[in-house]
């Protein structure tokens, strides 16, 4: 929810792939994933799931991809 607002936070974007390390924004209605290193094979429609930047093993929250850049 809010209280995740501009927290770093590990994602995981498919299953098999290691999360990696991003921030974790609130716009309006969406939230914004920036990731601080590139990751290529995102698109839309896949799972986007949050985990604690310090403990990958505390899953926080996730969502629906709308939006790759």
């Amino acid at each position: 929810g809010q209280e995740l607002d501009g927290q770093a936070v590990h994602v995981k974007t498919r299953s098999m792939r290691p999360p990696v390390s991003a921030r974790f924004t609130w716009v309006e209605d969406q939230v914004v994933v920036d990731l601080d290193e590139p990751l290529e094979g995102i698109a839309p429609g896949q799972a986007c799931v949050f985990y604690d930047a310090e403990t990958t093993s505390r899953t926080l929250g996730g969502g629906w991809i709308t939006k790759a850049r």
